[in-house]
């Protein structure tokens, strides 16, 4: 099963990424980025069997971003182009679409394991414990 997992810079693709790995998935990972940086994420996602979309409070995506060093306002592009590349996945009838929010994993990280039993995974695999990376970003 190849899965493509996808999102904002920041949104937590790497954490959901990391989930279906260890669930048996073939895992693309490609964060939907600044002025289309990933113009070929359509055509990936078609090349794979599923695609997982992974959402995170705005607020507390742009907040990572600065923390990670870019201004402000490049944080907010990329949340933006991000939002955009992605919204081009929804368009296309031959990719089929999952989308997971990071602050559900936070609140209960079982909830996740429907999803992974649907697409045929190891939803009963013992994965790494979900923090509150929110947190940090509230002030």
């Amino acid at each position: 099963m190849r899965v493509l997992v996808t999102g904002p810079e920041s949104s937590g693709t790497s954490l959901v990424s990391r989930i279906f790995r260890a669930a048996g998935a073939d895992v693309a990972h490609r964060s939907a980025t600044y002025r289309n940086d990933w113009a070929d994420l359509p055509a990936l996602a078609a090349a794979c069997d599923e695609t997982v979309v992974v959402y995170r409070d705005p607020m507390a995506t742009l907040r990572s971003g600065v923390r990670q060093g870019l201004y402000y306002a490049d944080a907010l592009d990329r949340l933006h182009d991000g939002y955009r590349n992605i919204a081009d996945l929804f368009t296309l009838r031959r990719v089929r679409v999952w989308c997971v929010t990071y602050e559900q994993l936070v609140l209960d990280q079982d909830s996740i394991r429907p999803l992974l039993y649907i697409l045929g995974l190891d939803g009963g695999v013992e994965f790494e414990l979900v923090t509150n990376q929110n947190a940090q970003h509230a002030q």
